[in-house]
Formats: C-alpha cells, sequence, structure tokens
C-alpha cells in the first residue's frame, strides 16, 4: 500500500472515530438533559398535587371549624340555674328545650330524667392548702391522713387510722388493730371496699352499698345501710359523709329532682347527705350525662357530667352545690375532664381545665375561670398553647393562683399557668422532659414551693420520679429517677421483675411526709416491696433516694399497701390481716 492510500485510510478511520465518540458523548448528554426534564415534570406534578391536597386539606379544616362553630353556637354555654323538674312531663319538655338542635338530629334514648336549678352565689373564699404542714413535734413525726386532694375534705380508702386504731379492709374484712398491732375486732361485709372513721363511727363504702356502723366498746354495731345502687365517689367534710352514687331511672323523686339544661340525660345519679352525729339524711337527685366526676373544696360541692354524640363536641355541665345540698348554679364549658384535679376553687373562682379532641391542635385544651360571685359567669379563659400538636392533658394540679398542666404525645410539656388576674390566665413557663407525668403533687420546703412528678417514660415499660422547682421558671432539680423491669431500659435506677407500673395511678395509696427538710413519698414498687423516697431538693445531683424498704408480698397486681406514721412509728398493712411495725428513724 502507497504511503498517500495510507494516509487517507488513517485519516478516514480517525474521522469516523471522533464522529462515533461524538456521537455517543451527545447521547449521553441526550440522555442526562432528558432525565433532568422528567425529575422536573416529576416535581412540578407533585408540588402542583401538593398544593391542591394542603388546598383540599385547609378546604377540610375550614369546613371543620365551621362545622364545629356551627355546632358550637347552638350551645348557650352561659352559666345557668339548675331546673327543678316535679314530674315525667316536666322532664321531656325540658329536654327537648334545652337540648341543643345537632342533638334533636341524632337517635334519642328512651330514659326517664331530672333536671337542676341553680340560683345565687354567696361570697367564698377556700384555704386549700395542698400540701400537708410540718408536724409540730419532728421527734415524733406523724402522717397518717390519706392523701387527698383538699385538705380537710377526707376519700374513703382500704385502710384509715384515727392515731389510736388502725381500720383495714381486705378481701370484704373489716379488721382493727390497736397500736401494738393486735386485732382488737374483725368482721366480714360483703362488698365493702373503702371506708371512712369519724370519732366511734366507720362508714364502708361498696361497688353496690353503704353500711354506718358504731364501734363502741372494741365491738361493731350497724346503725343504717343502703343496697342496690351502684357507688361513684363519696367525701368526708368535718362529720357530715356525701355519697354519690347512680340509682334504677325509673326511682325518681321528683320533690328533689334537677336538670343542668345541658347533659344529654343518661342515668340518675343520686347525691345522699348523711350526718353521722345525729344519722340524719338529705338526698337530691340528678339526671347526668355520660360521665361523672366529683370536685369538693372547702366551701362548695361539684359535681361534673360530661357528653356527647357521634363526631359532636363534648360538653360538660358543673353543677355547684352548698355543703347543704342546696343548688348553686350550673357552669359549662366544651370538652371533657380528665378527674377531679382538673377542678379547682379559690378566693371566689371556679377553675376548671379540658380537652375537646373536635378541635384543631392549637385549640385542643383549655382552661376556664368562673366567678362565684356574679352568677357563676365565666371571667377567664384560655385555649391557645396548652399543649404542642395533639397533645392531650395528663395531668392537672392547681396551687393557689398557679395551675399546673401535663400534655403528652410524644413529649412531657409541663406548663405553669398564671390565674392571679382571672380574666387573664397566661402561660408564665413551661418545661419539657422525656414521658409524662399522671400525677403531680405540690410541696414546699422552707417555704419555697417545689412540685413532684410520678407518671411513664416515654417506653411506657419504666415509671419516673420527678422533682421541678419553681423561681423564676419551672426547672427540673436532678434527672428523672427511674423504676424499670430491667436496669437497660432507660438507665434504670431501681430494677425488680415485677415492677408495678401502675404504682402512681391512685393517689389515696401514696404515703406522704414532708418534715420541711425533706419530702417522702411511699408506694408500692412492685408485688414484693414498699420503698418510702426521700426528695432532697437541696441536692441536684441525687434528689431522689430510697429512704426506707420493706419487704412486703401482695396478693395481686391492684392490691397494695397502706403506711401509717404514728408518733414516730411506721405502721404497713399486709394482705394477710396483719401490720408490720417498724421505727421511722
Amino acid at each position: 500500500m502507497k504511503v498517500k492510500e495510507f494516509e487517507k485510510k488513517l485519516k478516514m478511520e480517525y474521522k469516523n472515530t471522533f464522529k462515533n465518540k461524538r456521537n455517543c458523548k451527545r447521547s449521553f448528554h441526550f440522555r442526562i438533559k432528558f432525565a433532568l426534564a422528567i425529575g422536573l415534570c416529576v416535581l412540578v406534578i407533585g408540588l402542583l398535587i401538593q398544593h391542591g391536597y394542603i388546598a383540599v386539606q385547609n378546604k377540610n379544616i375550614e369546613a371543620h371549624n365551621k362545622k364545629i362553630d356551627q355546632m358550637q353556637s347552638q350551645v348557650n354555654l352561659e352559666s345557668t340555674d339548675l331546673l327543678a323538674i316535679q314530674s315525667k312531663q316536666e322532664y321531656q319538655k325540658a329536654v327537648e328545650t334545652y337540648r341543643p338542635n345537632f342533638l334533636l338530629k341524632k337517635k334519642k334514648k328512651s330514659i326517664l330524667s331530672s333536671i337542676f336549678t341553680l340560683k345565687g352565689c354567696t361570697s367564698m373564699k377556700d384555704t386549700d392548702d395542698l400540701s400537708p404542714a410540718p408536724p409540730t413535734n419532728p421527734d415524733n413525726p406523724g402522717s397518717f391522713d390519706t392523701n387527698v386532694q383538699t385538705v380537710g375534705i377526707d376519700e374513703a380508702d382500704i385502710a384509715k387510722s384515727d392515731g389510736k386504731y388502725i381500720y383495714v379492709l381486705s378481701n370484704n374484712t373489716l379488721t382493727i388493730f390497736n397500736l401494738e398491732g393486735t386485732i382488737v375486732c374483725e368482721k366480714n361485709f360483703k362488698s365493702a371496699t373503702e371506708l371512712f372513721i369519724y370519732q366511734n363511727k366507720i362508714v364502708l363504702i361498696g361497688e353496690v352499698s353503704f353500711h354506718i356502723l358504731s364501734f363502741q366498746n372494741e365491738e361493731i354495731q350497724t346503725i343504717n345501710s343502703k343496697q342496690k345502687i351502684k357507688m361513684i365517689t363519696s367525701r368526708l367534710k368535718d362529720n357530715i359523709v356525701y355519697f354519690v352514687y347512680f340509682e334504677n331511672l325509673k326511682e325518681v323523686d321528683y320533690s328533689a329532682c334537677f336538670y343542668d339544661k345541658c347533659s344529654n340525660p343518661a342515668q340518675l345519679c343520686t347525691i345522699t347527705k348523711y350526718d353521722l352525729s345525729t344519722n340524719e339524711m338529705k338526698t337530691i337527685q340528678e339526671v347526668v350525662g355520660e360521665t361523672v366526676k366529683v370536685y369538693a373544696s372547702l366551701n362548695a360541692f361539684y359535681l361534673s357530667s360530661s357528653y356527647s354524640m357521634g363526631t359532636s363536641p363534648v360538653i360538660t355541665a358543673v353543677s355547684m352545690f352548698d355543703y347543704e345540698l342546696d343548688p348553686k348554679g350550673v357552669m359549662k364549658s366544651y370538652g371533657y375532664v380528665l378527674n377531679q384535679f382538673s377542678m379547682d376553687e379559690y378566693e371566689g373562682y371556679f377553675r376548671i381545665v379540658t380537652t375537646d379532641l373536635t378541635q384543631n391542635a392549637e385549640k385542643l385544651n383549655s382552661i376556664s375561670i368562673y366567678d362565684l360571685n356574679q352568677e357563676l359567669k365565666r371571667v377567664g379563659y384560655l385555649n391557645q398553647g396548652i399543649g404542642i400538636g395533639r397533645q392531650t392533658v395528663r395531668s392537672v394540679r392547681f396551687d393557689q393562683t398557679n395551675c399546673y398542666v401535663v400534655t403528652y404525645e410524644n413529649k412531657d410539656p409541663l406548663y405553669e399557668i398564671n390565674c392571679s388576674d382571672p380574666m387573664n390566665p397566661v402561660i408564665t413557663s413551661s418545661y419539657q422532659a422525656p414521658g409524662y407525668s399522671n400525677y403531680l403533687h405540690n410541696f414546699t420546703i422552707e417555704d419555697q414551693p417545689y412540685i413532684l412528678g410520678l407518671g411513664y417514660t416515654d417506653s411506657r415499660v419504666s415509671t419516673k420520679i420527678s422533682v421541678y422547682e419553681n423561681k423564676d421558671q419551672l426547672n427540673q432539680i436532678g434527672k428523672d429517677y427511674i423504676l424499670s423491669k430491667n436496669k437497660y431500659y432507660d438507665n434504670a435506677d431501681y430494677e425488680s421483675e415485677t415492677i408495678r407500673l401502675d404504682m402512681f395511678e391512685n393517689h389515696k395509696a401514696l404515703f406522704i411526709y414532708n418534715d420541711n427538710h425533706y419530702f417522702y413519698i411511699g408506694t408500692n414498687v412492685s408485688k414484693e416491696e414498699y420503698i418510702i423516697f426521700k426528695i432532697d431538693v437541696f441536692n441536684p445531683g441525687v434528689p431522689v433516694s430510697i429512704y426506707k424498704k420493706e419487704k412486703i408480698t401482695t396478693n395481686s397486681s391492684t392490691e397494695s399497701t397502706r403506711v401509717f406514721l404514728i408518733e414516730g412509728t411506721l405502721y404497713y398493712t399486709t394482705h394477710e390481716n396483719q401490720l408490720i411495725i417498724k421505727e421511722w428513724k
């Protein structure tokens, strides 16, 4: 081959190779551009879809809010008198008159009812102190009262002491011990689960009955009793015991029957006042909604009744009585009440915390304040900022002008709401922590306020004890004290295979003692052990420690020990009808 022909052929091959590479490069660039174009189209379409979805969601939210507003506008939340009903016909007429229109469209239950009338309120000032006062004689400490919501208003429990005897209900048997631990009297009472004591009187309360007993010369005699009821709760103020229970709707007493002009009637609630000094009784009735919760201040008795139908707003009506059971009025709010601690009275004002699940997240939880001296008029309201997202109320505690609220969904904010201006309650501080407290307890050490939180960790396989101080703002002292089935869960401080996750569910089961230097709290931490914890607010490194530990075996997870501190001696009750007696120090 000649040189010229070879060069020509070489140039041709080079040209073809370069052309292929260029075509390949162009093809590659084209694929990249095409992919980018497709991605851009997908992004634009996604944004359009998202925009449309958000628009639809906003439209749905607006429609939902409009529907809620329309339904709420049909309900008069103004405070009102209780309406007395004297016949079945009057009751039926009243229900049709006061029931909201959106409820009339629903299928109504055929139920008999009754109604409430509350007239003006007298000036009231509540001096409740939620923390027991330090003992007057620290050398012989004593703490044998039941842990209650309002000091001065007793609540029934499975064991009581008057400082001379210890009265225990176990397996439907009432056992009375002297302080040497000897049984002085023992008697079986079918279905008895809780009791009160007042001087020489014993009140036994069961799920379907109550009994009034006399205890003299270490012998028991029955004075009075009532059967075939469904007990809700009870309270003891001085020498008067108040029973709250459901009765058969056919047993309406129209001479003392009331309706709150609000509740969707469901059950007949009876309140019986029994004077333990004179054995006199007074009874009134009210037809109530689906749930009933009771709060008692030193001045008045409050009966909350909540109801809802389908997706309609929950409405809570709180009926107020003085301790003569004379009706004083009805206060209404949206949402349901968590428990008795969600209600409080202080210096002529009634406060209540509620949760309305039909509302948007920012309005889910609220606090309402009513003036008891102005016909129970609502004067203060806050429904913004109590909770993050869809968090609901898990615990509430009032302390004079302050209200503490714990909400939870995936975080645990503890809120401090200042109610010193009843017309303008404001959130003044908050603290976020893992888990949540389902019980709050206020106490003071050297005149400084502190808060104890008892509840669950995020894992829900552990419980926790938290201590907070409230100076300029809420702050936790040290870290949580964790109790768990395994020390590896939540880095537990206390481990037991039989840990009781419900150890803080019943406030009456807690042993409480405050010597003004340390705060003590006791509970069954497991089926085999009872622990009294010492709270040292001046030791941020270890604010919670074990002070006393006692081996006490219980029959079930629901059974629990009660502890009394009498003149420097601890008395532990057991299911074996005996006392374990130990020195405090």
